[in-house]
């Protein structure tokens, strides 16, 4: 696999996760705490953020304790950011929507089960840091030369990566007899929940305990039989299967989430092919504030 699919992958999974924090003080001194979740009606900078069997930990401990581990990687990424959106604007740099689609489909399947509203906020996220890896790759590959010819053999060998096959993110029911699954079909139109249904009545040991939950599968997939790629193909999304069979067993199956295939021609694959082989060729890693010196930038730590 090419080394900038791997760092690609790798940098994106770490810059979504980059623990950053957000506060504004309001009128009654209290300190709004944003993008922390779990965190309740907001954290009073006078009042101890816990307290432990009575020992107290003070905000002040807490702030200065993120900011010690925390504060000069997390300003230099905040930095990276606003150096490298700034550039792409002024060179008038894009991404297409069909590329972030692709690389949004990738991180979803590496996700477990999601509502539609995490999905749309994950996904907006997402975006962000796509096109600020693909930035980054452009600004720092775009004095490199390349031909043609070594693009279109890259092309050809590494085809596949450019493309997202269809996939299907699946749980499901089996039970032994079409009795038991007509008394499964009967508790979920009666509005229990699938995760219930399937622990109560499933006898797949391997997934009964986590709701039935299978995870993605393109539909040439060997560990499921054909029948279920039939099957979900009719369903839309969040809904559930008559029961069929598949051996001896009967299964209903519950379709999540279907991620259509998304493939590119060479011409449409052209500027991310070039970035890929030029970074191959690039003699210093890739790494954002090789960018500052093309502006001022002043900020409260020693480089």
């Amino acid at each position: 696999m090419p080394r900038k699919y791997l760092w690609g992958v790798i940098l994106l999974l770490l810059i979504v996760n980059i623990f950053t924090i957000m506060m504004c003080v309001n009128e009654k001194d209290q300190v709004e705490v944003q993008n922390i979740s779990g965190t309740k009606n907001g954290v009073n900078e006078k009042e101890p953020v816990a307290e432990i069997d009575g020992d107290e930990i003070e905000y002040k401990t807490w702030v200065n304790e993120l900011l010690n581990e925390h504060g000069k990687q997390t300003l230099r990424e905040m930095i990276n950011h606003e150096v490298v959106f700034q550039l792409a604007e002024e060179n008038n740099i894009e991404v297409e929507d069909k590329t972030i689609n692709r690389e949004i489909a990738r991180l979803m399947t590496l996700e477990d089960v999601l509502t539609k509203e995490e999905r749309e906020e994950k996904r907006e996220k997402w975006e962000e840091e796509i096109r600020y890896r693909f930035y980054l790759e452009q600004l720092l590959t775009e004095d490199i030369e390349v031909s043609d010819a070594e693009l279109e053999d890259y092309f050809a060998e590494y085809e596949r990566q450019y493309n997202f096959t269809e996939m299907f993110q699946l749980s499901h029911i089996v039970v032994n007899s079409e009795s038991q699954a007509q008394l499964a079909l009967e508790a979920l139109e009666e509005g229990a929940s699938f995760q219930e249904v399937s622990r109560e009545y499933s006898t797949d040991e391997d997934t009964r305990d986590s709701g039935g939950y299978l995870g993605f599968y393109t539909d040439t997939s060997s560990f499921l039989s054909d029948e279920y790629f039939v099957q979900v193909k009719e369903l839309k999304e969040e809904t559930y299967s008559d029961p069929f069979s598949v051996g001896n067993s009967q299964v209903i199956v519950y379709l999540h989430q279907n991620l259509p295939e998304i493939t590119f021609t060479f011409e449409e694959a052209y500027e991310e092919v070039r970035r890929d082989v030029a970074l191959d060729k690039l003699e210093q890693n890739v790494d954002p504030s090789l960018l500052w010196e093309q502006y001022e930038i002043d900020w409260i730590y020693e480089d």
